[in-house]
């Protein structure tokens, strides 16, 4: 649509948002490797016992996704430099390609170390220290 309206494509990333919620019971899951047993399951294609499963998972999660803790996350909106490109010369999967490095190299840039809920915290600290510390003084 972009490359048809010949407007510039803008990369957007907020970092730290996957951090604001805390959900103990996929924390568990993930911690004890259930992930991986259920894509092995999974993969072994059993007729009616797969379907089964998915089913079952898939309630399971849906049930699960509500009992959450939220957690004070600094949540940070990244504009990244539109994407340059030429309309005429340039194949849309190429724009494509260029679109989505340059929202990696955003992501890269501005949080390097993926998901992590001890960095998002002390970056919300840090952030109202430094307030509080410009308005005392």
């Amino acid at each position: 649509i972009a490359t048809d309206a010949q407007v510039p494509i803008v990369p957007l990333f907020l970092s730290n948002v996957d951090e604001m919620r805390w959900n103990p019971t996929l924390w568990l899951w993930n911690r004890l490797g259930l992930g991986r047993l259920f894509t092995y399951i999974i993969d072994l294609n059993i007729p009616f016992i797969s379907h089964f499963i998915i089913l079952l998972a898939s309630t399971a999660w849906f049930l699960v996704t509500f009992i959450q803790i939220p957690i004070p996350a600094k949540i940070t909106l990244h504009i990244g430099d539109p994407v340059q490109f030429d309309a005429l010369h340039d194949s849309i999967d190429s724009v494509v390609k260029q679109a989505k490095h340059d929202l990696q190299a955003l992501i890269d840039r501005h949080q390097p170390y993926g998901k992590s809920y001890t960095n998002a915290v002390r970056e919300r600290f840090e952030c109202l220290i430094q307030y509080w510390r410009k308005r005392v003084m």
